[in-house]
């Protein structure tokens, strides 16, 4: 009996070492862009728009919460 893990993980490692055409420099797997996103997210923050990061404001300033802690959240 063939091991079924064993030949789809080397199946995997050879489409996760393939070297993709000129001008691309990776080959993606399931779940690649999500960590790629993840990571980029962690380190710079989740992206706002301009709107929803005005309304985040101004809702902190209506509920109290201090100018230093808005500048210090927003910065």
């Amino acid at each position: 009996m063939v091991d079924t893990y064993h030949v789809f993980d080397a199946e995997v490692l050879r489409h996760v070492d393939f070297k993709p055409v000129a001008g691309l420099d990776q080959v993606l797997i399931p779940g690649d862009p999500g960590r790629k996103t993840r990571i980029q997210r962690t380190q710079n923050g989740i992206p706002l728009p301009d709107d929803t990061r005005a309304a985040i404001v101004n809702t902190a300033r209506e509920v109290g919460v201090s100018e230093g802690s808005i500048q210090r959240a927003t910065a």
